[in-house]
């Protein structure tokens, strides 16, 4: 039994004495412990930046170029009843499809209320004062009156289709 328990032990004392690995492992933080230390250069200088200054008389940057020919827009009749598609942001409504007769293009709209509305050229819609200004089978373009600062401006917005 003793005999036993000392051959135990040697092969214990044995498998715990690999002097190979832990002298490599001894190696390298040594190497590591005798490099050089570096230096972290400091950050460059930036310039400073320059803060623009906007002024009223100047385009909005959020809006298109005025051409000459639209400079002063008519403001839209804002008694005129509005339709049911007018109600909504167009970014609400939903292009599901189009269809033709002829030369007549109409599309199909769905609102979020889930009311599916036929529209053609000269219609109105979303909140913008849009109106189409053309219909294909994947598109809606339209032309919105925006009121900025103390005039109208126009621009264009597009509804895709959507499955």
């Amino acid at each position: 039994m003793r005999a036993l328990l000392l051959l135990a032990l040697l092969l214990l004392l044995a498998a715990c004495g690999d002097s190979n690995s832990t002298a490599s492992i001894e190696d390298q933080l040594n190497d590591l412990r005798t490099r050089p230390h570096g230096k972290i250069e400091p950050l460059p200088e930036f310039p400073e930046t320059t803060k623009a200054q906007y002024q009223q008389q100047e385009r909005d940057p959020f809006l298109p170029a005025k051409n000459s020919v639209n400079s002063r827009l008519a403001a839209p009749d804002l008694n005129r009843p509005p339709t049911a598609l007018e109600a909504w942001d167009l970014s609400q409504l939903s292009l599901r499809g189009s269809m033709k007769r002829g030369e007549i293009i109409k599309a199909l709209v769905i609102t979020p209320d889930n009311q599916l509305v036929s529209v053609a050229k000269g219609d109105r819609m979303g909140k913008d004062h849009g109106t189409i200004i053309h219909i294909d089978k994947n598109r809606i373009l339209l032309r919105e009156l925006i009121f900025s600062g103390s005039e109208w401006h126009e621009r264009e917005q597009t509804l895709f289709i959507s499955k």
